[in-house]
């Protein structure tokens, strides 16, 4: 079921479990003792159960257990009550194997607001065919062949009439066999029912069988074009409607369009990329590849970049009266790249030559807020002229995320040399950031105590132009993501040089297991505790036509929060600066459990 827990016949089992003998009892004129276990902790995620052993031979005849603590199983997974039981018999002259796997539990799953009838199973294995060193025939391994198909194997007639095991069925099972009823499907076995049934209920049907790409329907295709709907909104454009479709023409060829409207700006936003690959280029998958690309775009770009947040979600803010995150300019863009990856290494290089025009972009939008009223600053200008640049990336590590541990490395190198292919700017950036996520205490638990380290820097070299700046990210309104400033709110920081370190300790649900709040922690809530320090530099002698957010010392801050309240992925965050006063309210979104 996808954990790995230390059983009682783990070597390390006495350091873990508490044994208690039980009752004799005869078999086959030979005495057979049941012996109880339990865990020596109560949060310790190992088995409760009983072992049945055989005198003289001591080889264990029998095996029952359930998984402890009950809490473990991950959401939308409510509570489960599952108990295993195994028996085994002897082969040859000495060796005892597994006859039979007998599971038996129910499940009880849903979320806040929405409920769903229990499910309960029971399920016999049997285990046929032992045979004790047999000779293998060197045949088995002259190909390369590792996998073989039994034939009929995926027969769907109930009765396997192929296999000579067949568990003979219980009468109750008979009768539910005679008695189906054809119009009860899982959807229907399993209806929602809960005040927030309509907003919250979980997707339960059938598995599906894989649609051929060819095969969806005119209106399955209109719905997935609608999926790459790009919706955002800033004083510049106003609304930015578009759409960014992907294709793939071939096995090798990729494009991505992109194209809409501005509604302030009153002017189409376009671009194109276009990407062909040798082997296999998907970081995510096996093997290793290049590929050679390029495109073209043209439109509205944010003078710097954040790391935590989407345009959707600042101009959502905007829209609502919060103060632009972002500062604009218009670019038309045309670039090449071509770059590897090893799967092997876990690494990838992408170098690339841009070709840019940046021209300064004023206020359009005149809309005071749906929420607050407040109007908005003027986009300041930027220096314009012809950037040309030589760029190069570097990923190492695979991102890690909130079910997979893991150190992953970007770093951006760009530099404009002057006069190249007519460049107007000399200047060099060095960028990069280091996250890793660490499991330290109760590992074996889905959700181990975790430490999570984000690190992000970077300097300059030459005359840095604004729409190169680097920024630290801050809150948004209320709220603040992972690798933001959570006291603070309002535009970055940013500067020609900046550096920051943000960390979180998710301590799950322990500390209301060990303060015996058993109802909070199989709600899901849990205590996690933060920090985040760093702060940006510009040139004290360089005049700027704004005022940009720099701090004038580093910015530290510390503070806890309440996660997943219900096993909804949710966070109420406590702040405070330890470089200055102030104590900070917020709330976020936090990894989904």
């Amino acid at each position: 079921m996808g954990f790995r827990l230390v059983g009682p016949t783990h070597p390390d089992a006495l350091d873990v479990y508490t044994f208690t003998m039980g009752d004799v009892r005869r078999q086959d004129d030979r005495l057979v003792y049941n012996i109880y276990f339990a865990p020596k902790r109560a949060l310790a995620t190992t088995f409760v159960g009983y072992l049945a052993v055989l005198d003289e031979a001591y080889v264990v005849l029998e095996v029952g257990l359930r998984p402890h603590p009950d809490n473990v199983w991950p959401p939308p997974v409510l509570s489960a009550d599952v108990h295993f039981e195994q028996h085994f018999a002897a082969f040859g002259e000495s060796v005892w194997l597994p006859v039979d796997l007998r599971v038996h539990g129910n499940v009880s799953f849903g979320r806040l607001g929405v409920s769903y009838p229990t499910a309960r199973y029971e399920q016999v294995s049997r285990l046929t065919n032992h045979v004790i060193n047999v000779l293998v025939p060197d045949s088995l391994y002259a190909g390369s062949q590792r996998l073989f198909k039994q034939p009929f194997a995926d027969t769907q007639d109930y009765l396997f009439r192929w296999n000579p095991g067949l568990v003979p069925l219980t009468p109750k099972e008979i009768e539910a066999v005679i008695t189906l009823d054809p119009s009860m499907t899982i959807r229907r076995a399993f209806r929602p029912d809960g005040f927030l049934r309509q907003y919250t209920a979980l997707e339960v049907t059938e598995e599906a069988p894989v649609e051929e790409a060819g095969s969806r329907s005119r209106l399955q295709q209109a719905a997935a074009l609608l999926g790459t709907a790009a919706v955002s909104y800033n004083r510049v454009d106003g609304w930015h409607l578009g759409l960014r479709p992907v294709f793939q023409l071939g096995p090798s060829l990729g494009v991505k369009l992109r194209g809409g409207y501005d509604t302030d700006r009153k002017r189409l936003f376009h671009g194109a990329d276009l990407t062909y690959a040798w082997g296999n280029a998907d970081p995510s998958a096996p093997g290793r590849g290049v590929f050679l690309g390029g495109g073209y775009d043209e439109g509205t770009r944010s003078r710097y970049e954040s790391s935590v947040y989407g345009d959707f979600l600042t101009g959502v803010a905007t829209y609502f009266g919060y103060d632009d995150y972002y500062d604009y300019y218009h670019n038309r863009r045309f670039f090449v790249q071509a770059g590897g990856r090893s799967a092997a290494l876990r690494t990838g290089l992408t170098v690339g030559l841009t070709v840019e025009r940046h021209r300064s972009a004023t206020r359009n939008a005149d809309y005071e807020g749906w929420l607050f009223g407040e109007t908005q600053r003027e986009n300041p200008a930027i220096t314009e002229g012809n950037l040309r640049a030589l760029t190069l990336r570097l990923n190492a590590g695979a991102a890690p995320s909130a079910t997979t541990p893991g150190v992953s490395l970007v770093v951006d190198i760009e530099h404009s040399p002057p006069g190249m292919l007519g460049s107007a700017f000399d200047y060099s950036t060095l960028r990069g950031a280091v996250t890793g996520r660490f499991p330290t205490l109760f590992r074996r638990r889905p959700w181990p105590n975790t430490l999570t380290v984000r690190a992000v820097g970077g300097t300059f070299r030459g005359k840095l132009p604004l729409q190169r700046f680097g920024i630290l990210d801050t809150a948004l309104g209320p709220y603040g993501p992972f690798g933001a400033f959570r006291a603070r709110s309002g535009t970055p920081y940013e500067g020609e040089r900046y550096l920051g370190l943000f960390w979180e300790y998710d301590f799950s649900t322990v500390p209301f297991e060990l303060l015996g709040l058993w109802g909070l922690a199989e709600r899901g809530l849990g205590v996690s505790i933060f920090g985040a320090h760093g702060r940006t530099w510009i040139d004290g002698d360089r005049r700027l036509p704004f005022e940009p957010v720099v701090p004038d010392a580093l910015h530290h801050e510390i503070g806890f929060a309440l996660t997943h309240p219900f096993h909804l992925p949710l966070r109420f965050d406590v702040t405070t600066r330890l470089d200055q006063p102030g104590v900070f309210m917020g709330l976020g979104l936090f990894s989904v459990r």
